[in-house]
């Protein structure tokens, strides 16, 4: 439709030298950047070329993140959003993806095609035959009786589209899906929903009225998809159409008005698509059909059947005569005609569309449609069945229930997977393979007898003469139904090998050097925790086997987060209560050393009062086997025996110290011929009672996990992440990485004290300044705790008020990451930081624009420019050198100022602000007469006063609560953090501004805070003093 307005071709080729080109720009932008840095380096940069760097940054940002949106799409892995920085983990999938599908050679009907020609023609031959319909006998179905709709419901399936109906399904579909021939995805059409919808609603009058629609629409794309590694055959391939995003939203609508009706016409053996209707219903009945009959002996057979290529080959006119047995009205089958008939199909042979052709029978996979056409065709093979269950020519299972009442259940169905029950006679196989021999004739449906089988429930005589019957193998119990165990016992340790193996598999496809911490976790909730959730949604695990089975292995990896106050929800409903910090129990467990075979001797709690490895990092690291067992370090060569402490290379001087206190600790231990043995340590016994763990959970000396205090809503994933890794101490921090290699350790902040991440976040010289700043301005009061996970657990706020509790409890998590991309910066780069790193969200923009509560009030945009003012005027009154300096060099006081507070435009009237001059020498000098005149009388400033200049001051008591005083007015919380609910992410954007600016901008008066903070004055040198001193 906008192909015919003039111009808009061109600027569709303007948007694709723009955005086709998005490598290259990002390039071009960080080239930008790269520039500015280096102007920097070598100068100041003024307040315009200052505002161009943060444009160019702005800039490259926004290419990074097209970029990583890109590789997202072509990824295909959309459990994952972009934002989290994981474009090498989607670049790496996308490759991984163009790999699997490509076809240098193919195998066609047993003949290898391998020319790039010859495979193109090939493929294209092959669908064009598959999808063409062969003119044969059709057996006739009129006689067979179906469940019919009511005239209200027909009539309601025909009723004219209206816009709220078209925008719900629009809005329902899923965006990231890949776009067909016409290039638009689903996003597309619900991002510009107001500007297209008139048209769109068109689209749908016109549909209604004339029964039909222009045939462009429905051109598909056909992307073969492997269906194992290595496929070879073309019959590996599965091919699934991409539509066309108009088509596909005409389809939804379609679909949705008859899944609301699906139900009065598909009997209650289909457990797909229909509403109400679960696919763990048919896996329970068939398990229990099978428990029925292995309880009572009886000898039968299960009859697992696959069609093939059943969405390809199901017949058009059967369609149609099914629905209008059904009751369907003709628009309704009019309109489904047009849809269906008037696809046409090129193939993606490795990338690249091949051929055009029509079809004549099938359905695409793909098309929202075509799921419930295709149930409604199945049902005519279970009303075949009931029929001949009916007559006594199949017998199914009669399952006896509570009363008397007796239930026959002779067939399940999902979609195209169906199973039979029947008795181990021939009779019965016979009568089954005219019914699916009779079915195929009417609806085209093959059986595929290679992947068919017969399985015997019991001592079955003649098996084998029985599948022949029917024409497929013979299975065995316990098999697989729908992805569950089939006739399985319950409590055998082989029922749950399936999910452990596919645990496995997925783990083992886990990209950790691409995949960043959020990432994993989105992995976890999204893929990993239903592996095992949809067969403990049936059969409950027994103990032994969590235990025994090798869960303990794979369990840890894939949930170690649910353990250790990890995301809610990873389990769908997560834990209700506070979860426990886990390490209660091992500080009160201890190993009592026999043999010394199921103790490690570096990782285990065996001697003094922790295990060895953090008792001893250094000589851990230089360990030749970090996992040696006690007894493997025992040496019973050496006379009576000793402890062999194995290194990897020699030891240097300063290292044999921890070397002989770790031989001292271990003097009087030796092994023995006992069995290790755990010890319990609470209440001074060895052995381990309910009552201790109790004490030990409901005592004052345990600490909650702040799980509600990290997994905050709206807080990126990656931002909470980080708080969780620093609760635990898991920060890779310098104290960490001692444990490894020699290092020496010392805070690259404050270069006082060693790092760790309870320094880095909370104690730190420059970083606290900064909390009790936070803290003022919302005027708490509080007493550090000396651990992250202790600082939020006790990070609570009532004082604050709902309307900022939000914000509140974000305000550590987001310090946390700043101080740690501040941290973590060269110096070079932390002169300018990125502004608005945690936020993504695209309304939080620096352009003035996004608003902060019901007042209107701008935080990016004219406050930014107050907060730079405001900080500027502060940073003013801080900028000259003080009492301490001076009069060690000689400087007097003048007794009565010569200026005020005023007139230096400081933080107010708080602050006193006189002038020092520097004391002469001789004592005959007067100090006022000292001072320089200009003609007017005024003081000349440009002078120097007996050869040194002079200096303003700025005493009083003046520290971080009266500092955060002062730039209340530059924040201004009651105005820029009111009605939060409205705009979460705007406010935690705008505190991590904040937060940004004053690390970046006030990091030396925060120095000079802890200097001389207990006198009670802020010294402070300005420029000509600073190489005297």
């Amino acid at each position: 439709m906008w192909l015919k307005v003039d111009g808009f071709k061109e600027l569709l080729r303007g948007w694709w030298d723009v955005f086709g080109r998005v490598e290259v720009n990002k390039n071009l932008a960080l080239q930008q950047v790269e520039f500015w840095d280096r102007v920097e380096s070598d100068r100041s940069l003024t307040e315009r070329e200052t505002e161009l760097k943060s444009e160019a940054k702005e800039v490259f940002k926004k290419w990074v993140l097209l970029e990583e949106t890109h590789w997202r799409q072509r990824s295909r892995e959309l459990w994952l959003r972009e934002g989290d920085k994981n474009t090498g983990f989607f670049h790496r999938m996308a490759n991984a993806h163009r790999r699997n599908n490509s076809m240098e050679k193919i195998k066609i009907n047993g003949r290898w095609l391998e020319e790039e020609g010859e495979v193109r023609e090939g493929v294209v031959n092959a669908f064009q035959q598959l999808l063409s319909e062969e003119q044969s006998w059709k057996a006739d179905i009129e006689g067979l009786q179906l469940q019919r709709l009511s005239n209200d419901e027909a009539e309601g399936l025909e009723q004219p589209f209206i816009e709220a109906e078209i925008h719900a399904a629009l809005m329902g579909m899923n965006g990231d899906k890949a776009p067909g021939p016409d290039g638009f995805t689903v996003a597309f059409w619900q991002v510009c929903w107001e500007f297209a919808k008139e048209e769109i609603v068109d689209l749908f009058k016109e549909f209604f009225e004339e029964k039909s629609f222009a045939k462009s629409l429905n051109s598909t794309f056909l992307v073969l998809i492997p269906k194992k590694g290595g496929a070879e055959d073309l019959g590996d391939f599965r091919p699934i159409s991409l539509l066309g995003g108009l088509y596909k939203l005409l389809a939804k609508v379609l679909a949705n008005r008859i899944k609301e009706v699906l139900d009065k016409v598909v009997s209650p053996d289909q457990n797909a698509f229909v509403k109400g209707r679960q696919i763990l219903d048919a896996s329970l009945i068939a398990n229990e059909v099978v428990d029925y009959w292995f309880k009572r002996k009886e000898k039968a057979l299960i009859c697992k059947l696959d069609i093939e290529k059943a969405y390809d080959s199901i017949n058009w006119n059967f369609l149609m005569t099914v629905m209008r047995k059904m009751g369907f009205g003709d628009r309704w089958m009019k309109w489904i005609w047009w849809c269906i008939s008037t696809a046409s199909f090129s193939v993606m042979v490795n990338g690249v569309p091949a051929g055009y052709f029509p079809n004549s029978r099938g359905l695409r996979q793909g098309d929202p449609l075509s799921p419930y056409l295709f149930v409604l065709g199945m049902e005519v093979l279970s009303a075949m069945l009931r029929r001949a269950v009916d007559g006594g020519f199949i017998s199914g299972c009669n399952i006896q229930g509570r009363g008397g009442m007796e239930i026959n259940v002779s067939h399940l169905l999902f979609a195209d997977d169906t199973i039979i029950f029947c008795e181990a006679r021939q009779d019965h196989i016979t009568y089954l393979s005219w019914i699916l021999v009779w079915f195929e004739a009417a609806s085209g449906l093959r059986i595929n007898l290679a992947k068919s089988e017969v399985i015997p429930v019991g001592e079955v005589e003649d098996i084998e003469m029985l599948a022949v019957e029917l024409g497929c193998k013979v299975g065995t119990l316990p098999s697989v139904y729908l992805g569950l165990p089939l006739g399985a016992k319950h409590k055998a340790m082989a029922m749950w090998d399936g999910v452990e193996a596919r645990m496995r598999r997925r783990l083992a496809l886990w990209k950790r050097q691409y995949l960043s911490k959020g990432g994993r976790i989105t992995l976890i909730k999204s893929t990993l925790a239903n592996l095992p959730v949809y067969q403990l949604s049936l059969f409950r695990m027994p103990k032994y086997v969590l235990e025994e089975g090798g869960w303990g292995e794979v369990w840890p990896v894939g949930f170690w987060l649910e353990n250790k106050g990890g995301p809610r929800n990873v389990w769908g409903g997560g834990l209700e209560g506070d979860i426990e910090e886990s390490s209660w129990c091992w500080e009160n467990i201890e190993f009592k050393v026999g043999k010394g075979t199921k103790v490690s001797f570096w990782t285990d709690h065996w001697c003094g009062n922790e295990v060895l490895s953090q008792a001893f990092p250094q000589l851990f690291t230089l360990a030749a086997h970090r996992s040696a067992s006690v007894n493997e370090m025992w040496d019973s060569s050496l006379g009576q025996g000793g402890w062999n402490i194995r290194l990897s290379r020699n030891s240097n001087d300063w290292e044999l110290d921890a070397l002989g206190e770790l031989l001292h600790m271990l003097r009087d231990l030796r092994i023995s011929l006992e069995e290790d043995a755990v010890i319990w340590k609470g209440e001074g016994h060895s052995r381990f009672q309910i009552r201790d763990a109790y004490k030990l959970l409901t005592g004052s000396n345990v600490i909650t996990f702040p799980e509600r205090s990290i997994w905050v809503d709206k807080v990126p994933t990656k931002v909470a992440f980080f708080a969780w890794e620093a609760s635990w101490e898991k920060v890779l921090t310098l104290d960490k990485l001692q444990r490894r290699w020699q290092l020496p350790n010392r805070c690259f902040l404050c270069g006082c004290d060693e790092e760790n991440v309870n320094h880095i976040l909370l104690h730190c010289t420059v970083v606290r300044p900064l909390w009790e700043i936070v803290l003022a301005l919302f005027g708490a009061n509080w007493v550090f705790p000396e651990k992250v996970k202790e600082m939020l657990v006790s990070w609570r706020g009532p004082f604050v008020g709902r309307k900022r509790k939000k914000i509140w409890t974000s305000i550590p998590l987001c310090i946390f990451w700043m101080v740690m991309l501040y941290e973590a910066e060269s110096p070079i780069t932390k002169k300018q930081h990125v502004i608005n790193e945690c936020g993504h969200d695209e309304d939080v923009q620096k352009d003035g624009c996004s608003k902060m509560g019901k007042k209107g009030r701008y935080v990016f945009g004219e406050e930014l420019e107050k907060t730079h003012l405001m900080v500027a005027r502060v940073r003013n009154a801080l900028a000259y050198a003080t009492h301490k300096f001076f009069q060690e060099n000689g400087f007097v006081w003048i007794s009565s100022p010569i200026i005020t507070a005023s007139d230096c435009e400081g933080a107010g009237e708080q602050f006193c602000v006189t002038t020092l001059i520097p004391s002469s020498r001789e004592a005959t000098d007067s100090t006022v007469d000292a001072i320089p005149k200009a003609k007017d009388g005024l003081i000349d400033w440009s002078q120097d006063f007996f050869g040194k200049p002079a200096f303003l001051t700025v005493s009083g008591q003046l520290n971080a609560e009266t500092y955060a005083t002062a730039l209340s007015d530059m924040i201004e919380p009651e105005l820029a953090f009111a009605d939060l609910n409205d705009d979460m992410a705007c406010a935690t954007a705008y505190l991590q501004y904040v937060v940004t600016y004053i690390l970046e901008n006030c990091k030396e008066d925060m120095e000079f805070f802890n200097t001389w903070i207990e006198k009670g004055i802020i010294n402070r040198l300005s420029l000509p003093s600073e190489a005297s001193l």
